[in-house]
């Protein structure tokens, strides 16, 4: 007989945050909503900047996107296949935050463990939180080129827990490119 135990931060590899992360009294994981966490979306090419603003977020993505992934410099560095963790890894700032609000974007997620810089205060994260933006982190964009995609990311069941590991998966599909 084979058994498996895992332990593990809820915030380690590519996972979920829920608003109760940062947000007293804020929404669990269990309480997102799943349609949220699928469904078309763009990865956007935002190599080239230590810092995603939102001029850079204007000038790389298309109007109309709902569920964007951000494809940073972070994607070099291999997350998953390295034990470093690098503190100038590339985030979101508070502009760049406020326009993911603006535009209706409902899911959020980037290449490394934070959608906010490491030396942040939090704002990042509360202001998506308050618009009830899913933040996506950690994903594994390295061999994804840019362009629609159909994302299919679905969080353990973890009740009250303030974030929660995902699969996400990116299938390329006829329907969800571009014409």
């Amino acid at each position: 007989m084979t058994e498996t135990f895992l332990t593990m931060d809820v915030h380690a590899g590519t996972h979920i945050d829920a608003p109760s992360h940062l947000v007293p009294g804020g929404a669990s994981v269990d309480t997102l909503p799943l349609e949220s966490m699928r469904g078309p979306a763009y990865v956007a090419d935002l190599t080239g900047f230590p810092v995603l603003t939102d001029e850079i977020l204007r000038a790389r993505v298309p109007e109309g996107v709902t569920k964007l992934l951000m494809r940073t410099d972070n994607s070099r560095r291999r997350l998953f296949s390295s034990s470093e963790f690098a503190e100038d890894f590339v985030a979101l700032d508070s502009s760049g935050a406020g326009w993911v609000v603006d535009h209706g974007v409902t899911l959020v997620g980037n290449d490394y463990l934070s959608i906010e810089t490491f030396r942040g205060n939090g704002s990042v994260h509360r202001k998506l939180f308050s618009a009830e933006t899913i933040v996506l982190e950690g994903l594994d964009l390295a061999d994804v080129e840019p362009g629609y995609y159909e994302l299919h990311c679905m969080p353990l069941s973890m009740p009250g827990a303030e974030a929660a590991p995902v699969r996400a998966a990116l299938e390329r599909t006829k329907a969800s490119r571009p014409s």
